[in-house]
């Protein structure tokens, strides 16, 4: 019998007040946080059945995989010197948010699930957030909106981690490649699975015109699209043949891009399984 949406999020509900606990020199408990969430993804593991096991049910199992979002809030905006030291203040309670996010990630991949930290990048608002283009600068982007993800993937190695719906600077979130692996995996290291939120959008790239749509996403090293096909609610469509469309043709997809993103999912998958204990 496989562990309902709620039965899960039953369990994750009672580690939340831990998030605004403190140790005895005032910090944020992150031990405590990392023990309490081991302890539940343990209990998750467990509900879902043996880890080596592919389910079979009329009912699909919930995915092993917990998403922790770094979304950063808007500041509101007063007098100078009030609006100065609120976003001192908040600067510092964002860097104490950015810590337990790195916590919630180990301690649930202390046992053989995988968290997955969202939304990559700069999803900052629920309406329009389908179409919204999110402008901001290189400084502010990496010191605002990035910050609290580098700090998740460089402490906590997340085994997965989730686009966003936005564009970013004209460019959609699963398409960028500065983002997903110029800045991701080259500068910050990062060697885990990157995929899509529930669709994309379908777009030719501007750089190279004939590829586009799951050739596009490939290149950007956006490795899987999620739930796997155009909409986000059907998983059996066929494929749309974008991947392969330019498979030899100049400035096409070419074979290394395929095996690179091959090569990201299945070092994922091996390191879910083996709860750590695989090695580069």
């Amino acid at each position: 019998m496989y562990a309902t949406p709620e039965d899960i999020r039953a369990r994750y509900r009672e580690v939340y007040p831990l998030l605004a606990g403190k140790d005895a020199e005032g910090r944020p408990d992150t031990a405590a946080v990392e023990q309490a969430l081991a302890e539940a993804a343990s209990e998750i593991d467990a509900i879902l059945g043996t880890r080596f096991a592919v389910p079979v049910s009329p009912v699909p199992p919930v995915l092993r995989r917990i998403a922790v979002d770094l979304a950063v809030g808007a500041l509101p905006r007063t007098g100078a010197t009030e609006a100065s030291m609120y976003e001192r203040r908040a600067r510092e309670a964002r860097d104490l948010l950015d810590k337990l996010a790195a916590a919630v990630v180990q301690g649930l991949q202390s046992a053989p699930v995988s968290a997955c930290p969202k939304h990559f990048a700069c999803n900052n608002q629920e309406y329009n957030r389908n179409h919204n283009n999110s402008v901001v600068s290189a400084r502010a982007l990496r010191e605002i909106y990035l910050r609290g993800f580098e700090i998740c993937i460089k402490e906590a190695h997340p085994k997965n981690l989730m686009t966003s719906y936005n564009k970013i600077n004209g460019v959609w979130s699963h398409y960028n490649y500065q983002l997903c692996t110029a800045l991701l995996r080259e500068e910050w290291g990062y060697t885990g699975n990157v995929m899509t939120d529930w669709w994309m959008r379908y777009a030719a790239s501007p750089e190279f015109p004939e590829l586009r749509d799951n050739g596009y996403r490939v290149r950007a090293q956006v490795d899987v699209l999620m739930p796997g096909a155009k909409t986000a609610i059907s998983k059996s469509a066929p494929n749309d043949g974008s991947l392969l469309a330019t498979l030899g043709k100049p400035d096409g997809i070419t074979l290394g891009e395929l095996q690179r993103t091959a090569k990201n999912v299945l070092r994922m998958t091996l390191r879910t399984k083996f709860a750590g204990q695989y090695k580069d």
